[in-house]
């Protein structure tokens, strides 16, 4: 594995223990100031941008507020390209209520995420 593959598997692997224990500070150890993060919420066709190192600890911060529970998350497709510089990610966590969702990451070249494109779905229940 080259050194930059090293470097993005290294932020890569920080992303998910943080993620996992929903923790904010050590996933935004994985971004910088150059970093952008867009997300489309599929259930309100609402486009959202977040920059930085503080975006990205607000788009975080936010999720992981929606996102309480993640007895249940699940990734079923996982693709690592370090030839690419990209990370292509599809989950769903429906014990929080969302369903099919996608994130693609892609890497500068010091490892750190560049920009990350969100796709989320919240289940809509129907009473």
């Amino acid at each position: 594995m080259s050194s930059f593959a090293e470097m993005m598997k290294a932020s890569w692997d920080n992303h998910c223990v943080a993620f996992g224990a929903q923790d904010v500070e050590k996933i935004a150890l994985d971004y910088t100031d150059a970093s952008v993060i867009t997300v489309f919420d599929n259930s309100s066709n609402v486009k959202s941008i977040y920059k930085g190192v503080n975006g990205t600890k607000e788009f975080f911060t936010g999720l992981f507020a929606v996102l309480p529970d993640i007895s249940c998350l699940a990734t079923p497709v996982c693709d690592f390209d370090a030839e690419g510089k990209q990370f292509f990610l599809v989950w769903d966590c429906p014990s929080s209520g969302f369903g099919r969702c996608a994130d693609t990451f892609v890497f500068d070249e010091n490892g750190k995420v560049l920009r990350q494109n969100v796709m989320i779905s919240k289940v809509v229940k129907v009473e």
